[in-house]
């Protein structure tokens, strides 16, 4: 079993400041923004999920998030973004190595995360924020998609399993040369009618036809009924044979 540990480089507390207390409670914490930006390119759906969470005591405080994924997906990157401009990128460890070194960056109030495989749909993040600090976290993951009857199906996780304020969700999906293609989502769009969604739209509301990407800003994401994934699918171009190895499974 192995996570994946984003941690600080930064220079440790000296030895004359006193110790920073760690808040393991998720309830003095909270996502203040969440955004997905997710492509589908022909066969391989590659989605960023990027959130930031506050923390409003003068300690040190774990946000532990679970995210619902796909089946297959693999997380490709996994980076932070503190306050004074610090980025840091993730490694792959063993999980106790990856649970000690997180909990070490914790202690020092450094902004660290870290992500562990549950099951097969079920990712759990834990994000540690330095005292009245926020902490940024990007997460991309990668699924490869199958073919089936002249379709391709895909699923994009859209929120988190706990409220959110605010949710920006973008979704374009491309053929293996960069052209815009059609595609369908099962998402209920009477109940985002008073958000901002630009997108040029057809079809019913919960199956709609979207002829480009689509861009939802959602700053009452509470008062809605958001899906923790949205399923789509959508009929690829033709391949020319010469030059690309093509099967319809």
């Amino acid at each position: 079993i192995i996570a994946v540990i984003v941690f600080a480089t930064r220079k440790k507390h000296d030895d004359s400041d006193p110790p920073v207390n760690v808040n393991f409670s998720t309830g003095i914490s909270v996502i203040t923004q969440y955004a997905v930006n997710a492509k589908v390119r022909s066969r391989l759906a590659t989605t960023t999920l990027t959130m930031s969470v506050r923390n409003g005591l003068n300690c040190s405080s774990i946000h532990m998030v679970t995210l619902q994924l796909p089946l297959n997906t693999r997380v490709s990157s996994l980076k932070t973004f503190s306050d004074d401009g610090c980025t840091t990128e993730g490694r792959v460890k063993e999980i106790e190595a990856a649970r000690e070194t997180f909990l070490e960056q914790s202690s020092q109030g450094l902004p660290s995360a870290y992500v562990e495989v549950q099951n097969s749909f079920t990712y759990s993040l834990q994000v540690s924020i330095p005292p009245m600090g926020e902490t940024d976290v990007e997460l991309i993951v990668e699924q490869l998609l199958q073919q089936r009857l002249g379709e391709v199906a895909f699923e994009i996780p859209m929120i988190p399993n706990e409220e959110v304020d605010k949710v920006k969700f973008d979704l374009s999906v491309e053929d293996v040369f960069g052209n815009l293609l059609d595609f369908d989502i099962d998402l209920d769009l009477e109940d985002l009618e008073e958000s901002n969604v630009e997108a040029d739209v057809k079809g019913n509301s919960t199956n709609t036809t979207f002829p480009k990407p689509i861009n939802l800003h959602i700053t009452d994401a509470r008062q809605h009924n958001l899906p923790q994934v949205i399923r789509g699918r959508f009929k690829p171009n033709e391949v020319p044979r010469d030059g690309y190895l093509y099967t319809d499974g």
